[in-house]
Protein backbone atom coordinates (compact mmCIF):
# COMPACT_ATOMS: atom_id res chain seq x y z
CA UNK A 1 0.00 0.00 0.00
CA UNK A 2 1.42 3.40 -0.95
CA UNK A 3 1.89 6.23 1.54
CA UNK A 4 -0.79 8.25 -0.25
CA UNK A 5 -3.37 5.49 0.01
CA UNK A 6 -2.44 4.74 3.61
CA UNK A 7 -2.82 8.38 4.67
CA UNK A 8 -6.03 8.79 2.69
CA UNK A 9 -7.61 5.73 4.35
CA UNK A 10 -6.58 7.07 7.75
CA UNK A 11 -8.26 10.40 6.98
CA UNK A 12 -11.48 8.70 5.86
CA UNK A 13 -11.58 6.50 8.96
CA UNK A 14 -10.98 9.49 11.20
CA UNK A 15 -13.74 11.49 9.51
CA UNK A 16 -16.20 8.63 9.81
CA UNK A 17 -15.34 8.19 13.48
CA UNK A 18 -15.91 11.88 14.13
CA UNK A 19 -19.28 11.68 12.38
CA UNK A 20 -20.22 8.77 14.61
CA UNK A 21 -19.40 10.75 17.75
CA UNK A 22 -21.45 13.67 16.49
CA UNK A 23 -24.39 11.37 15.84
CA UNK A 24 -24.20 10.01 19.35
CA UNK A 25 -24.31 13.46 20.91
CA UNK A 26 -27.26 14.70 18.87
CA UNK A 27 -29.37 11.56 18.56
CA UNK A 28 -31.95 12.94 20.98
CA UNK A 29 -32.50 15.85 18.61
CA UNK A 30 -33.17 13.69 15.55
CA UNK A 31 -36.93 14.24 15.57
CA UNK A 32 -36.66 17.98 16.15
CA UNK A 33 -37.77 20.19 13.23
CA UNK A 34 -35.80 23.34 12.54
CA UNK A 35 -37.07 25.88 10.01
CA UNK A 36 -35.22 28.73 8.35
CA UNK A 37 -36.08 31.59 6.06
CA UNK A 38 -34.06 34.34 4.43
CA UNK A 39 -35.09 37.59 2.77
CA UNK A 40 -35.21 35.92 -0.66
CA UNK A 41 -38.02 33.67 0.50
CA UNK A 42 -36.24 30.31 0.51
CA UNK A 43 -37.64 28.15 3.29
CA UNK A 44 -35.77 25.12 4.56
CA UNK A 45 -36.68 22.49 7.13
CA UNK A 46 -34.50 19.94 8.87
CA UNK A 47 -35.93 16.64 10.07
CA UNK A 48 -33.04 14.61 11.43
CA UNK A 49 -30.68 14.20 8.50
CA UNK A 50 -33.25 15.13 5.87
CA UNK A 51 -33.29 18.76 4.73
CA UNK A 52 -36.02 20.03 2.42
CA UNK A 53 -36.40 23.41 0.76
CA UNK A 54 -39.20 25.26 -0.97
CA UNK A 55 -38.94 28.37 -3.13
CA UNK A 56 -41.88 30.14 -4.80
CA UNK A 57 -40.76 31.00 -8.33
CA UNK A 58 -42.63 33.11 -10.87
CA UNK A 59 -40.01 33.15 -13.64
CA UNK A 60 -40.19 31.52 -17.04
CA UNK A 61 -37.68 28.71 -16.39
CA UNK A 62 -38.87 25.11 -16.45
CA UNK A 63 -35.90 23.97 -14.33
CA UNK A 64 -33.19 25.45 -12.14
CA UNK A 65 -29.87 24.36 -10.68
CA UNK A 66 -29.69 23.79 -6.92
CA UNK A 67 -26.19 24.06 -5.46
CA UNK A 68 -25.22 22.62 -2.05
CA UNK A 69 -22.14 24.01 -0.30
CA UNK A 70 -20.83 22.24 2.80
CA UNK A 71 -19.19 24.22 5.60
CA UNK A 72 -16.62 21.40 5.72
CA UNK A 73 -15.14 22.76 2.48
CA UNK A 74 -14.59 26.31 3.70
CA UNK A 75 -10.99 25.16 3.92
CA UNK A 76 -9.99 22.13 1.86
CA UNK A 77 -6.91 20.73 3.55
CA UNK A 78 -3.73 19.73 1.79
CA UNK A 79 -1.84 16.47 2.22
CA UNK A 80 0.91 17.93 4.40
CA UNK A 81 -1.25 20.23 6.52
CA UNK A 82 -0.70 19.79 10.25
CA UNK A 83 -3.28 20.74 12.83
CA UNK A 84 -2.15 23.51 15.20
CA UNK A 85 -3.47 21.24 17.97
CA UNK A 86 -1.29 18.28 16.96
CA UNK A 87 1.07 17.17 19.75
CA UNK A 88 4.75 17.87 19.26
CA UNK A 89 6.38 14.46 18.87
CA UNK A 90 10.09 14.12 19.54
CA UNK A 91 10.12 10.36 19.98
CA UNK A 92 11.60 8.97 16.76
CA UNK A 93 10.16 5.53 17.45
CA UNK A 94 6.66 7.03 17.53
CA UNK A 95 7.38 8.84 14.27
CA UNK A 96 8.39 5.58 12.63
CA UNK A 97 5.21 3.85 13.79
CA UNK A 98 3.14 6.67 12.22
CA UNK A 99 4.89 6.65 8.83
CA UNK A 100 8.59 5.92 8.31
CA UNK A 101 10.40 8.74 6.50
CA UNK A 102 7.34 11.00 6.46
CA UNK A 103 9.24 14.22 7.17
CA UNK A 104 11.71 13.53 4.36
CA UNK A 105 8.91 12.75 1.91
CA UNK A 106 7.04 15.89 3.01
CA UNK A 107 10.04 18.02 2.13
CA UNK A 108 10.22 16.39 -1.32
CA UNK A 109 6.52 17.08 -1.87
CA UNK A 110 7.02 20.68 -0.76
CA UNK A 111 9.51 21.18 -3.58
CA UNK A 112 7.21 19.53 -6.13
CA UNK A 113 5.04 21.47 -8.57
CA UNK A 114 1.87 19.65 -7.50
CA UNK A 115 -0.24 19.31 -4.36
CA UNK A 116 -2.99 17.01 -3.13
CA UNK A 117 -6.14 18.30 -1.41
CA UNK A 118 -9.10 16.46 0.12
CA UNK A 119 -12.55 18.00 -0.54
CA UNK A 120 -15.34 16.53 1.57
CA UNK A 121 -18.71 15.14 0.46
CA UNK A 122 -20.85 14.81 3.58
CA UNK A 123 -24.19 14.55 1.75
CA UNK A 124 -25.86 11.48 0.27
CA UNK A 125 -25.25 11.32 -3.48
CA UNK A 126 -28.63 11.08 -5.19
CA UNK A 127 -29.39 10.20 -8.79
CA UNK A 128 -28.54 13.05 -11.14
CA UNK A 129 -26.21 14.80 -8.71
CA UNK A 130 -22.79 15.90 -9.82
CA UNK A 131 -19.79 17.54 -8.19
CA UNK A 132 -18.79 20.95 -9.48
CA UNK A 133 -15.30 22.33 -8.91
CA UNK A 134 -14.63 25.95 -9.79
CA UNK A 135 -10.92 26.60 -10.12
CA UNK A 136 -8.93 29.78 -9.86
CA UNK A 137 -6.69 29.11 -12.87
CA UNK A 138 -3.42 31.04 -12.82
CA UNK A 139 -1.67 29.06 -15.57
CA UNK A 140 -2.29 26.02 -17.81
CA UNK A 141 -2.17 22.78 -15.86
CA UNK A 142 -3.84 19.51 -14.94
CA UNK A 143 -6.00 18.00 -12.22
CA UNK A 144 -6.65 14.42 -11.12
CA UNK A 145 -9.81 13.64 -9.13
CA UNK A 146 -9.89 10.34 -7.22
CA UNK A 147 -7.16 8.88 -9.40
CA UNK A 148 -9.26 8.92 -12.56
CA UNK A 149 -6.38 10.25 -14.61
CA UNK A 150 -4.96 13.70 -15.27
CA UNK A 151 -7.05 16.11 -17.34
CA UNK A 152 -6.50 19.67 -18.48
CA UNK A 153 -7.75 22.15 -15.91
CA UNK A 154 -10.53 24.61 -16.76
CA UNK A 155 -12.33 27.23 -14.69
CA UNK A 156 -15.26 24.83 -14.11
CA UNK A 157 -15.21 21.04 -13.96
CA UNK A 158 -18.33 18.88 -13.53
CA UNK A 159 -17.98 15.27 -12.38
CA UNK A 160 -20.70 12.57 -12.26
CA UNK A 161 -21.51 11.08 -8.88
CA UNK A 162 -19.99 7.76 -10.00
CA UNK A 163 -16.55 9.38 -9.68
CA UNK A 164 -17.24 10.79 -6.23
CA UNK A 165 -16.79 9.20 -2.80
CA UNK A 166 -18.54 10.00 0.45
CA UNK A 167 -16.35 11.87 2.95
CA UNK A 168 -12.75 12.28 1.74
CA UNK A 169 -11.96 12.75 -1.96
CA UNK A 170 -8.53 13.17 -3.49
CA UNK A 171 -7.73 16.06 -5.82
CA UNK A 172 -4.27 16.60 -7.30
CA UNK A 173 -3.39 19.98 -8.79
CA UNK A 174 -0.39 20.49 -11.04
CA UNK A 175 0.88 23.17 -10.83
CA UNK A 176 -0.20 24.16 -7.34
CA UNK A 177 -0.37 27.82 -8.32
CA UNK A 178 -3.91 26.91 -9.44
CA UNK A 179 -6.41 26.55 -6.61
CA UNK A 180 -9.95 25.47 -5.73
CA UNK A 181 -12.34 28.41 -5.63
CA UNK A 182 -15.59 26.53 -4.92
CA UNK A 183 -16.54 22.87 -4.43
CA UNK A 184 -20.23 21.91 -4.28
CA UNK A 185 -22.90 19.40 -5.27
CA UNK A 186 -25.33 20.31 -8.04
CA UNK A 187 -28.78 19.05 -9.06
CA UNK A 188 -31.15 20.05 -11.84
CA UNK A 189 -34.63 20.56 -10.34
CA UNK A 190 -37.89 21.09 -12.23
CA UNK A 191 -40.09 24.08 -11.47
CA UNK A 192 -43.58 22.69 -10.82
CA UNK A 193 -46.68 24.82 -10.22
CA UNK A 194 -44.62 27.93 -9.61
CA UNK A 195 -42.43 26.33 -6.95
CA UNK A 196 -38.99 24.77 -6.58
CA UNK A 197 -39.07 21.83 -4.16
CA UNK A 198 -35.99 19.80 -3.30
CA UNK A 199 -34.70 17.60 -0.49
CA UNK A 200 -31.37 16.02 0.33
CA UNK A 201 -29.91 13.84 3.04
CA UNK A 202 -26.85 14.69 5.09
CA UNK A 203 -24.34 12.14 6.38
CA UNK A 204 -24.02 13.93 9.71
CA UNK A 205 -26.54 15.37 12.14
CA UNK A 206 -24.67 18.65 12.54
CA UNK A 207 -24.38 19.50 8.82
CA UNK A 208 -24.23 23.21 8.08
CA UNK A 209 -23.72 24.94 4.77
CA UNK A 210 -25.37 27.04 2.10
CA UNK A 211 -27.94 26.48 -0.63
CA UNK A 212 -28.12 28.46 -3.88
CA UNK A 213 -30.70 28.32 -6.63
CA UNK A 214 -29.37 29.60 -9.96
CA UNK A 215 -30.39 29.88 -13.59
CA UNK A 216 -28.71 26.83 -15.12
CA UNK A 217 -28.06 28.64 -18.42
CA UNK A 218 -26.92 32.09 -17.32
CA UNK A 219 -25.62 31.13 -13.82
CA UNK A 220 -27.58 34.09 -12.46
CA UNK A 221 -28.40 33.76 -8.77
CA UNK A 222 -32.12 33.40 -8.13
CA UNK A 223 -32.06 32.86 -4.36
CA UNK A 224 -29.84 31.55 -1.59
CA UNK A 225 -29.85 30.76 2.10
CA UNK A 226 -27.68 29.24 4.82
CA UNK A 227 -28.47 26.12 6.82
CA UNK A 228 -27.65 26.25 10.53
CA UNK A 229 -27.62 23.69 13.30
CA UNK A 230 -29.17 24.87 16.54
CA UNK A 231 -28.31 22.04 18.91
CA UNK A 232 -26.10 23.15 21.80
CA UNK A 233 -23.31 20.72 22.63
CA UNK A 234 -22.02 20.33 26.20
CA UNK A 235 -19.00 22.40 27.09
CA UNK A 236 -15.63 20.69 26.79
CA UNK A 237 -14.30 19.72 30.20
CA UNK A 238 -11.03 21.36 31.20
CA UNK A 239 -10.53 19.09 34.19
CA UNK A 240 -7.87 16.41 34.60
CA UNK A 241 -7.89 12.69 35.09
CA UNK A 242 -10.03 9.96 33.57
CA UNK A 243 -13.61 9.35 34.60
CA UNK A 244 -16.68 7.84 32.96
CA UNK A 245 -18.48 11.19 33.07
CA UNK A 246 -15.65 13.08 31.35
CA UNK A 247 -15.25 10.39 28.69
CA UNK A 248 -18.96 10.55 27.83
CA UNK A 249 -18.88 14.35 27.72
Amino acid sequence: MTNNKSRRNFIKRSTAATAGLTFGMSALEAAHLVEGRNKRNIKWKRNGRLISLNLPYSGDLSSVEVRLFSKANDYIFEYDDVSPYAPKVNNEQTRDVWMPGYDEQAEIRKQSSREQRFPVVDLALNKGMEVVIEFNVKEPGEYNFNENGYRSITEEVRLPKEQVEHWGNSLYLDPKTNSIQHFYLSSQVDVIDGKVSFEFETLRDDWVGAISVVNADTKELIANTTVSWDVKLPEISTGTGISRERMIA
